[in-house]
């Protein structure tokens, strides 16, 4: 994400990177925080349009926000790979052991199972853009999604 804060920096545009402790917290309570933060440096840094970049669990954080906050104070949405539809990755990994020390509650609540945080928030608010591949570089995960991709075009 750093090389598109300069890129988006060098257009003239005022940016706000988020990181937020996944590994201690779960989506709800990560949530708010991570999003007012980068609320509160937009504001303070004289935006008056607020257009957000999420990658992975950011769009499920932002989701949820907005879920909780009926927020319509976002513009644009581009999501990159957000596991809009919970992950499979998850579901098969999330028994083995260090899967859980590894991810934190807020990456055990994003499988595809009824209960998990993907399957719940409504849509954002915003105009959105997902952008998300049919391949993976993590090792071995491909093997638990091959097969199960679906393409879509609009």
């Amino acid at each position: 994400m750093t090389d598109m804060q300069r890129a988006l920096i060098a257009a003239g545009f005022v940016v706000a990177k988020i990181d937020y402790p996944s590994r201690t917290k779960t989506v709800k309570k990560l949530s708010g925080p991570a999003i007012e933060e980068g609320l509160a440096q937009c504001e303070t840094q004289g935006a008056s349009t607020v257009h957000v970049v999420t990658h992975s669990m950011g769009g499920i954080l932002f989701r949820q926000y907005v879920a909780d906050n009926n927020a319509e104070a976002f513009s644009r949405t581009v999501m990159l790979a957000p596991p809009n539809q919970g992950s499979e990755v998850v579901d098969a990994l999330r028994d083995v052991p260090g899967f859980k020390r590894l991810n934190g509650p807020a990456g055990l609540q994003i499988g595809t199972d009824e209960p998990s945080v993907p399957s719940n928030p409504g849509p954002a608010t915003s105009d959105i853009a997902v952008i998300a591949g049919t391949s993976t570089l993590l090792l071995q995960s491909h093997k638990i999604i091959q097969g199960n991709i679906q393409h879509t075009t609009t």
